[in-house]
Order: C-alpha cells, then sequence, then structure tokens
C-alpha cells in the first residue's frame, strides 16, 4: 500500500494542476472566451459548457451547477473527457456516464473508485451537499 500513496499523489497533483491549467485557457466551443467570472463559478468543463438539462431552473438547476463545479473544481476534467472537453485519460469519458450508470453506482464509483481515481470520501463527509451534487450532475449526463 504504501508504494502506491506516493503514485496517488502524483495523480493527485497532476488532477489539481492540469485543471487549473484548463480553467486558465477558457474558450467554449464556439470559439467565445470564457470570462474569469465563468471559470471561478466552474460553469465549463475545460473550455466547453455542458447544456444543463432541459426543463431545470430554480433550485434544481443551482444543483446542476454546483455539481458541474465541483466537478471543474475537484480536478476530474484532467482525467475525464465530457462532449469534446477534458482530459484524455487515464479515466473513462463521462460524456453519457448517466445512461450507463445509476446514480447509485456513481456515488459508488466516487468513493471507493479504481486506482489511479482519487476517492472522493472526504468531501462527502466534508460537504454532503457538493458531493451530492457532483452526483446529480454526473447522472444528469444521458
Amino acid at each position: 500500500m504504501a508504494a502506491s500513496r506516493p503514485n496517488s499523489l502524483r495523480a493527485l497533483l497532476l488532477c489539481g494542476a492540469l485543471s487549473a491549467a484548463l480553467v486558465a485557457c477558457g474558450g467554449d466551443d464556439d470559439g467565445e472566451r470564457t470570462t474569469a467570472t465563468d471559470a471561478e463559478r466552474g460553469w465549463f468543463v475545460s473550455g466547453v459548457r455542458p447544456r444543463p438539462p432541459a426543463g431545470l431552473s430554480g433550485d434544481a438547476l443551482a444543483t446542476w451547477r454546483r455539481g458541474q463545479s465541483t466537478f471543474n473544481q475537484s480536478g476530474c476534467v484532467a482525467c475525464h473527457k465530457i462532449g469534446s472537453g477534458g482530459g484524455d485519460g487515464p479515466g473513462p469519458d463521462l460524456t453519457r456516464v448517466g445512461d450507463r450508470l445509476s446514480a447509485e453506482q456513481i456515488r459508488e464509483v466516487l468513493l471507493h473508485p479504481t486506482p489511479p481515481m482519487p476517492s472522493f470520501g472526504q468531501l462527502s463527509e466534508r460537504d454532503p451537499r457538493n458531493f451530492s451534487a457532483l452526483v446529480d450532475f454526473l447522472d444528469s449526463l444521458e
């Protein structure tokens, strides 16, 4: 186990560094630059902004955006792709993850991932609202 910790730490640091670099790049899929305000809010995934599901408004839309922001700020975009944005691996493409996995399965993967993906158990304990929003966001990707 001790041998895997440095690799996990390296992967986590790499994810954070790549995420910061992606946020700094800005832009969306039609070539428009993303503003700092959008980047701070995490309303894009590596330069593109997935659209919320049709019909979301009020609290549901706020939760979706919170989940998207948590996805961005947690460094997920370094290893995962959504649409044309994000990293090319080692994590799987999450574009339609909500079609492949239930919300409960997504929750389990986040809590008990396969290395090199870090666990989100601490987020679940420290900030259950953001963790639930992340699960809801990923579940909405159909």
